[in-house]
């Protein structure tokens, strides 16, 4: 995986402290974008490239040969149940992420609950320059920032 570049900087954030926030989501959405276009490409490059799917385990591999083996027609449908399947697990771990309320039950009297933090770190220094927690405090729940972060990253 490479990981994901921000183009912007510290001086581009709002000095809002609501628009730093959703200025910040928007670079985690970002960030989780550039990744979920890196996982379609991968899976895409397995399925279409021999080479690629020999250097993984046997049973690795395995689901990649079965759809390479297929028409290409059918290879699409895969591609693109691929890429839905990718999207559900990741708006389902959003919202578990997200939730604030007693729905993760740990006993009878517990619940459990995530803070998602983002920091921005001075690379010279290593001090935490800024500390945002993303899943409280934003417009919406951040699963729902979805269609926004889709609309500002494009689809593969």
């Amino acid at each position: 995986m490479t990981p994901p570049i921000v183009t912007a900087e510290v001086s581009d954030l709002p000095s809002d402290l609501e628009a730093r926030h959703e200025a910040l989501v928007d670079i985690f959405g970002s960030m989780l974008f550039s990744i979920r276009r890196q996982a379609l490409e991968r899976i895409t490059g397995l399925i279409h490239s021999p080479d690629d799917r020999s250097a993984m385990g046997k049973i690795f591999r395995q689901p990649y040969e079965s759809v390479s083996a297929l028409p290409p027609e059918s290879q699409d449908a895969a591609i693109a149940l691929a890429k839905t399947s990718v999207d559900l697990f990741t708006r389902m771990l959003l919202t578990m992420l997200a939730d604030q309320g007693t729905d993760h039950r740990f006993g009878r009297h517990h619940s459990i609950n995530f803070q998602l933090i983002l920091e921005v770190m001075e690379n010279a220094t290593e001090k935490i320059v800024i500390q945002q927690t993303l899943n409280r405090g934003g417009d919406k729940s951040l699963p729902n920032y979805w269609g926004r972060w889709l609309s500002l990253n494009g689809s593969p």
